[in-house]
């Protein structure tokens, strides 16, 4: 797992962990906020360099990559599209597949409109510029024969963890019966429970 230290990544080394995977986090962090004491879990750390990336792909069949920045627009492309050039390069043919967790920003502002795989991508900010150049890189690198591939696109993910705590704040309001404001009435926003999401991640590690 790359990224493993997000919301998504913790819970997601839960679930894989009780299904018994051999899991591999890396890290550059010296202290990892995940619990790592199962048997089946191994902390690698290191930098993004070719040595230590290497030393990972080495031991992995299947990389969940979690990279992403999120709000500072002035790093999502070296962190977004760079990051990703680096693993693409340093894993060819040595990892079955990748799975990678993109978004449905890569729509852009589609409007009242049921989205599926086939709708067009429009995206109208940067992060989700730079989280479709990501998946035209990943679906090339799976077209030369480097690894299989499969693109996630979700929603926003809930959960207790999660950087926005927006809507939490506003579910508690309405517990309390205090007042709250939406500044369009026309405002709709799909949600992911986290979960969820990581039931699907789990389940496509296996799916051929």
């Amino acid at each position: 797992i790359l990224g493993a230290s997000s919301f998504i990544g913790q819970e997601l080394i839960k679930q894989l962990a009780l299904k018994n995977f051999n899991i591999y986090i890396f890290s550059r962090k010296k202290k990892h906020n995940q619990n790592t004491s199962s048997k089946n879990i191994s902390l690698i750390r290191g930098q993004f360099n070719k040595k230590d990336l290497v030393k990972f792909f080495n031991k992995v069949d299947v990389v969940i990559n979690l990279i992403a920045e999120i709000e500072n627009i002035e790093k999502m492309h070296d962190v977004n599209v760079r990051m990703l050039q680096k693993i693409i390069s340093l894993s060819k043919k040595k990892i079955e597949k990748i799975i990678h967790i993109s978004s449905v920003s890569v729509y852009g502002k589609n409007m009242n409109k049921t989205l599926s795989e086939s709708s067009q991508c429009l995206p109208d900010q940067e992060y989700g510029k730079t989280k479709l150049i990501e998946e035209n890189l990943i679906i090339e690198a799976s077209k030369k024969n480097f690894f299989k591939a499969i693109i996630i696109r979700p929603s926003t993910i809930l959960g207790k963890n999660m950087n926005n705590q927006s809507i939490l704040r506003m579910i508690d309001l309405i517990k309390e019966k205090k007042f709250f404001y939406f500044n369009n009435k026309n405002s709709n926003m799909n949600y992911i429970y986290v979960n969820d999401f990581c039931a699907v991640i789990t389940k496509f590690v296996d799916y051929n």
